[in-house]
Order: C-alpha cells, then structure tokens, then sequence
C-alpha cells in the first residue's frame, strides 16, 4: 500500500522484505523508510549498515511503539513513524524530512 502511494505521487520506489533484501539493493536512495522490526535485523541496525556504505541520504524508521529504543551508532533516523498512520501523513512527513536533506 505504501509504495502504490509513493508510486502514484512519482516517487521510484524499492521494496525489500527483509534486511538482507535491503543489503543487497543496489544504488543510492534519497529516503529509506525501514521498519524498527524486521526478520534478519532491527531496522536502526540496517540503517547503519546502509549508511555505512553509503546507500541512503536520509532515513525514517516506522515502529508501533511508543517508546523509541536505544539505536546503535548510525542508526539514528531522521525521523520517526508510529503505526499506524495515515498515507498522506507519510507521504507529507517524506516530503519535509527529504527537503532538509
């Protein structure tokens, strides 16, 4: 649902379903928007993976909880999603964290 929504507003969008999906993409990417849970990884521990490698400029990590984890070295986002939310809320939250990057 979301990379149809991205998708119809122009945006070229990369889908993994796990983190080793996600390691193995290959280019640069503007935003990443990572889940904190995923099956091979925390999402802050891929985001420094990618960021070490210099995959991603900025980054947003989407969690269910209220409480915001203590993230390894790196792997601090921009920016925070709390499911759920609305797509116009994301797509509007993208927006402003990619026009301070």
């Amino acid at each position: 649902m979301v990379r149809t929504a991205l998708t119809l507003r122009g945006a070229d969008v990369v889908t993994a379903r796990t983190a080793d999906e996600a390691r193995a993409a290959e280019g640069r990417f503007d935003i990443a928007l990572i889940d904190m849970m995923l099956d091979g990884a925390r999402g802050d521990e891929l985001l420094a993976a990618l960021r070490r490698r210099g995959s991603v400029s900025a980054a947003m990590l989407v969690t269910g909880t209220v409480q915001k984890p203590r993230l390894v070295p790196g792997g601090e986002p921009d920016d925070w999603v709390r499911k759920p939310f609305e797509l116009s809320q994301l797509v509007e939250r993208i927006r402003r964290t990619l026009q301070r990057h």
